[in-house]
C-alpha cells in the first residue's frame, strides 16, 4: 500500500492480495481523511462479490477469477458509510457490474479519492436490507 495527498485529492495504491475495502480505509486513515468520494480506480480484482438490489434484498454473485476494473466509484467513510459500485471486465471482454460487496486486489489497484473536509457521511438503517446516506456537518 502506498498513498499521497495534495489538498483534498488522495491517490492510493493497493497491492496483490489486499482486501479492497480494508485497503481504501487504511489509505484514508494514513492520509487523515474521515470520509470522501471515490472518484475512480484502475487495476484488477479477484474473489469479487457483486450485488444487485432488487428493491427488497441484495442478490449476490461471486466472481473468483481476476477481472479488470472498468469503473469504480462511491462514497466511503471511516464511520461505516461504504457504498461502492464497480464495473469489471473478464478475459473475454465481458463486463459485469453492480454494488461491490467485497474483493481482493489482483496484482494492483490504483484509486483516486476526494476527501471531504466539512461534511461527514453516516449511514442509517431503514430496514434489514436498506440504508440511507446522511450528511453530517
Amino acid at each position: 500500500m502506498e498513498s499521497a495527498r495534495e489538498r483534498n485529492l488522495i491517490l492510493g495504491r493497493l497491492d496483490d492480495g489486499e482486501d479492497i475495502f480494508d485497503g481504501i480505509l487504511r489509505v484514508m486513515e494514513e492520509e487523515g481523511a474521515r470520509c470522501g468520494v471515490l472518484l475512480g480506480g484502475v487495476g484488477m480484482l479477484k474473489e469479487v462479490t457483486l450485488c444487485y438490489f432488487d428493491g427488497s434484498r441484495y442478490i449476490e454473485r461471486q466472481h473468483p477469477k481476476p477481472m479488470e476494473i472498468v469503473s469504480l466509484g462511491g462514497n466511503v467513510s471511516l464511520e461505516g458509510a461504504l457504498h461502492v459500485h464497480c464495473s469489471l471486465a473478464d478475459r473475454d471482454y465481458r463486463v459485469v457490474g453492480g454494488h461491490l460487496h467485497g474483493g481482493r486486489v489482483a496484482n494492483v489497484v490504483e484509486f483516486q479519492m476526494a476527501a471531504l473536509e466539512d461534511v461527514g457521511l453516516k449511514r442509517d438503517y431503514v430496514d434489514a436490507a436498506r440504508t440511507r446516506l446522511r450528511f453530517v456537518r
